[in-house]
């Protein structure tokens, strides 16, 4: 069960959320646990293609997430997790 917190932050998107919010509800998610892309999109209520265009893969870019198989991209188990870089441990 998803806890109250997340619930709540994703209730808070609505439909036009900013930017910087999207990104807290997947560096939130993603590090309560592992998620597939298709799985992302759909706890955000979002297009699964525009949730890995518009956010995954510059947030893989810029260091907050990781695959979890970074050598097999179209792995068909792959999800993505948040970086130490992304919760404030790694720095």
């Amino acid at each position: 069960m998803l806890p109250p917190r997340l619930s709540r932050l994703v209730d808070a998107l609505g439909g036009r959320a900013t930017r910087d919010a999207m990104r807290q509800a997947i560096v939130a998610r993603c590090a309560w646990k592992e998620m597939r892309p298709a799985h992302l999109a759909q706890y955000l209520s979002r297009n699964p293609t525009w949730v890995v265009n518009a956010y995954l893969r510059p947030m893989l870019q810029e260091g907050l997430l990781e695959m979890v198989y970074p050598h097999i991209r179209a792995h068909s188990l792959q999800t993505y997790r948040t970086t130490p870089k992304a919760t404030g441990e790694g720095t």
